[in-house]
């Protein structure tokens, strides 16, 4: 029995996804917990679980190797995010509604097989289309190269 939850946790790491994942309560409580670490990973320019928590859509923008290399090469530091209200609309989506810096935000997010999902697409239509740009293209739009 040991022997399978290994592997269990080896299949999960191998498809990226949190352990912590599996299973997660699919309440407003547990999505503001996902999205205090969420926003603090990336505050901290920990992408790689951020990259973690897209949804399935999201992830085939990028690699999440490419992902991480660009945030490695044009470092980010966008401060502490203060999370505010967190509420279902429609079927599929929560909002959560948050500041960086007095900077009104809202990310969108869906629970689907267990787990919560960051939507890039919903949340940052903006970095989906920096995301598709070359290298040399992204470095320059984003200011970390000239």
């Amino acid at each position: 029995m040991k022997g399978l939850w290994i592997i269990l946790a080896a299949v999960i790491a191998c498809l990226g996804i949190p352990a912590s994942s599996a299973s997660e309560p699919n309440t407003a409580n547990q999505l503001r917990k996902v999205a205090i670490t969420f926003n603090n990973n990336y505050s901290k320019n920990s992408v790689g679980p951020v990259y973690d928590r897209w949804d399935a859509q999201s992830q085939k923008i990028i690699t999440r190797n490419e992902y991480i290399h660009r945030h490695q090469l044009c470092a980010t530091n966008p401060g502490a995010a203060i999370i505010g209200l967190i509420y279902k609309i429609g079927n599929q989506y929560w909002q959560v509604h948050y500041s960086i810096d007095q900077a009104k935000l809202i990310d969108y997010w869906s629970y689907i097989n267990g787990a919560w999902r960051f939507s890039l697409y919903k949340s940052n239509p903006d970095a989906v289309a920096l995301y598709k740009l070359s290298l040399s293209e992204y470095e320059r739009k984003v200011g970390c190269k000239p």
